[in-house]
């Protein structure tokens, strides 16, 4: 009868064994991926949030201000320069045709066009009464588009830098958005990996180490009592048993700590979420990703090209 106790709890230490070691090693070689990861993500993010924070600077030493509220009063100014029937077209007309910088933003520009142009209809109107007819209408509507459309005041090569700056921006913003979804949620902290580790040490315990703890099986079967535990326990087996318990537990807790030590520090995580819109850098690049929807920016390098 011993000799069946002795096989089977030998049998149910050695498969329990086999299954922690068999996980063990699914779940070292996971972990230890998982860190390889994390520290080549944190690398990348940390150097990505530290360009971004070169264009934010170079946004800001540019005086991006000046320029969109300069190209925005010449354009102005070329509509108050109209009359008669120049100026009947709605103020989406003026904004199309004139080269109103994308970076402005366009129902404010809409806005400050609609009132110069009914100042401009007012003033006119007071005007009419003293001019000849035929100095109110152009003869070929055509003049009007080109007056609107000549090559608008201003450096052309402060518009490129601006403009130049901004795509920069724009495609860091975007590879920054790639950054923050990789790592968002902790993905290499995984919280199946610290249930997995728990339960691996309760089988270690359970399957393995209590089973051991019966063998030899003395004559007369187990005495499964609290009292028959503490001789083992201060028996050479006892002290083995707790060495090798000790020594896993240890290494179950050296691999939990650095499952639980993969996760993102949260200010570069904001930083990130942060830096992926494109309004960071610049609230006037924000404007012209907007536009960009309505094409505007195709159409006003269309306009530098051919000039």
């Amino acid at each position: 009868m011993n000799l069946e106790w002795n096989y089977f709890y030998s049998s149910l230490s050695q498969s329990a064994a086999a299954i922690v070691g068999i996980f063990g090693a699914f779940i070292v070689s996971r972990i230890l991926s998982n860190q390889t990861s994390y520290a080549q993500k944190l690398a990348s993010c940390r150097e990505s949030l530290r360009y971004s924070s070169k264009l934010l600077g170079r946004a800001n030493d540019l005086d991006i201000q000046r320029f969109v509220g300069k190209r925005v009063s010449a354009g102005l100014n070329k509509i108050r320069g109209l009359r008669g029937a120049d100026i009947d077209h709605p103020a989406s007309y003026y904004y199309s045709e004139l080269d109103f910088p994308v970076f402005a933003d366009k129902a404010e520009v809409l806005e400050k066009i609609e009132k110069v142009l009914e100042s401009r209809r007012t003033a006119y109107a007071e005007e009419n009464s003293k001019i000849a007819l035929s100095d109110l209408v152009n003869p070929v509507n055509r003049r009007v588009i080109d007056r609107l459309t000549g090559r608008p005041s201003g450096k052309d090569d402060e518009w490129e830098e601006i403009y130049s700056l901004a795509q920069e921006c724009k495609r860091q913003a975007e590879l920054i958005a790639e950054h923050y979804d990789s790592i968002k949620g902790n993905p290499e902290s995984s919280t199946q990996i610290t249930y997995t580790l728990v339960l691996m040490a309760v089988l270690f315990f359970s399957g393995v180490i209590y089973p051991l703890s019966f063998m030899p099986v003395p004559p007369g079967g187990v005495v499964l009592s609290l009292s028959a535990f503490w001789p083992n326990f201060y028996s050479l087996k006892g002290v083995l048993l707790l060495v090798m318990g000790g020594i896993f537990s240890s290494v179950l807790l050296i691999f939990l700590r650095l499952n639980w030590s993969l996760k993102y520090p949260r200010y570069e995580v904001k930083q990130l979420e942060r830096f992926s819109e494109i309004g960071t850098y610049s609230k006037y690049f924000e404007s012209m990703e907007k536009n960009t929807i309505a094409g505007l920016i195709k159409k006003q390098n269309k306009k530098f090209t051919d000039t």
